[in-house]
């Protein structure tokens, strides 16, 4: 490295002095962590059940995430303080000034004090797994004596703090860690039934500057009755008599899902902080009522609640719960899949059962045809020009004994990477389509995009098997130059002018014009 260069690049952080051909140089102290943002884990709660006996509580990740590794959180000297900043106001006239404000009483009892709710640190955690949002409650938190050594109006560097409670791959080095408060109401306050309280949550680091602020809704409601919750279905894969309904968030797995959320489309528990559980029923056409072994679940257990460990989805207590059936049906028809909760819109979704097959996927193939795969390209994905504007992937059933004809496939297809939305039919997953296979064991789909974009990616899952699933996909490229060949040659004189052709080619072969070399 020349002289110069090392003065470039120390000049702002050193002093250099030459001397008889000698460079020294003095280091700049290294920047201690700073903490730079915070995050909750909802920014909207309702809690059902509890009473001015049995208390209800609602339990908050708060994630604080520094410049440093290995300092992240509130290490270097920052806060995080919170304050009632809205009360509610349609049921009892509550005020403000009467019912809010910070959460600095230091006093020994609860009743004391004008804000209606209490924060205080929870413990109880483990690092490097998923929240266990159970622990909410008084038994969870520090065991002292006071109310001032629970919550003395900020949590700092001195309260405990866990880590990959999110990303549970994260170490005791990351930048992020997490803190917990319960909030929960004061004796003898009015909160169950009143309506929507604020909390903001106010991160300054240790000069005193806000560096960042949050706001969380919490409301306490007496029964699921008066919830306001929010009710969703979702589904996918071929549904065949007799089988399994799995709960797999994997692509060409047959499932089912509910999501349940509160009215922000916050987290909706109860008050031990155990999800709540709609009933999910399944019925025919005729209204016959087949619901019997159906398993909602929200635990984070793999083949029960929705979600897999690889694209680590399978949380438990997220609100979105796994709908299981060891068997389905064995008539074939329509069946009506409802969910319900409290005082929620039901919602209900179709679900074809489909006559059992003998097709396999290991014996089944699916192809996929478009202009510009080269001849050279034989895998998924597929490599296309961004002038192709449609594929066709199409499924060759069959089992140990041939094809097998007039089978339900249902095709689901994925964008990923760059796609304009709009541009692309099937538009989206939660839309399958179902093709039958012809007399040969053929069913197709055709995959448009009329403006691709440079590494869009279409993927088209197919299922019906007796176990398994199929799936190829496409990916659009834009040219870029991968051969150059010289198309002439000749000597040349001395000092003389010449032109020689070259030829340039992208990755499918095809010339390009305009390149600059």
């Amino acid at each position: 490295m020349s002289t110069k260069t090392t003065f470039k690049r120390i000049a702002l952080v050193a002093v250099a002095a030459l001397g008889f051909g000698t460079l020294s140089v003095v280091a700049a102290p290294v920047a201690s962590a700073a903490a730079t943002s915070l995050a909750l884990s909802t920014s909207s709660i309702t809690i059902v059940g509890g009473s001015t006996s049995d208390t209800p509580a609602a339990l908050v990740r708060i994630d604080v995430t520094s410049d440093t590794y290995a300092e992240g959180g509130l290490a270097d000297g920052s806060t995080v303080s919170a304050a009632i900043t809205a009360v509610p106001t349609s049921v009892t006239a509550k005020t403000l000034a009467a019912n809010g404000a910070a959460f600095t009483d230091s006093s020994t009892t609860w009743a004391s004090g004008k804000s209606d709710l209490l924060v205080m640190e929870a413990k109880g955690q483990t690092s490097s797994e998923y929240t266990d949002w159970r622990l909410n409650t008084i038994t969870s938190v520090d065991t002292v004596t006071t109310q001032a050594a629970r919550w003395d109006g900020s949590i700092t560097s001195s309260n405990s703090y866990f880590y990959g409670m999110e990303d549970t791959t994260d170490t005791a080095a990351s930048k992020t860690k997490s803190y917990y408060v319960s909030i929960m109401p004061r004796d003898g306050a009015s909160v169950i039934n009143q309506g929507v309280y604020t909390i903001t949550f106010t991160l300054k680091n240790s000069a005193g500057d806000v560096k960042g602020t949050q706001t969380l809704k919490v409301d306490f409601v007496s029964s699921r009755s008066t919830s306001g919750a929010v009710l969703s279905l979702a589904k996918g894969g071929t549904f065949t008599a007799g089988a399994a309904l799995a709960t797999g968030a994997a692509a060409g797995t047959t499932y089912a899902s509910v999501t349940l959320k509160n009215r922000d489309s916050g987290v909706l528990r109860g008050y031990t902080g155990a999800p709540e559980t709609p009933t999910v029923t399944l019925v025919t056409s005729a209204g016959v009522d087949t619901s019997t072994g159906i398993i909602v679940s929200d635990t984070g257990t793999a083949g029960i609640d929705f979600g897999n460990t690889t694209d680590e989805n399978l949380i438990p207590d997220d609100g979105v719960f796994g709908i299981q059936k060891a068997v389905l049906p064995y008539v074939a028809g329509t069946y009506t899949l409802k969910a319900e909760y409290g005082n929620a819109t039901a919602v209900t979704s179709a679900i074809t059962v489909y006559d059992a097959t003998t097709a396999t996927s290991a014996a089944s193939t699916i192809t996929v045809k478009a202009d510009g795969i080269s001849v050279l390209d034989t895998a998924s994905p597929y490599l296309v020009p961004l002038t192709t504007k449609s594929a066709t992937f199409t499924v060759r059933a069959a089992s140990a004994s041939g094809v097998v004809a007039n089978l339900p496939i249902t095709f689901q297809v994925a964008y990923t990477g760059t796609v304009a939305a709009g541009t692309v039919s099937p538009a989206t997953t939660a839309d399958p389509s179902v093709v039958f296979t012809d007399a040969s064991g053929l069913a197709s789909i055709t995959v448009t995009n009329s403006s691709p974009l440079d590494t869009g990616v279409a993927t088209v899952t197919a299922t019906g098997f007796t176990s398994g699933s199929l799936s190829a996909a496409i990916n659009w490229e834009k040219s870029n130059v991968t051969t150059v060949t010289q198309t002439s040659s000749q000597k040349a004189k001395y000092a003389s002018t010449n032109v020689i052709t070259a030829t340039v080619t992208d990755q499918w072969g095809y010339p390009m014009a305009g390149i600059l070399m």
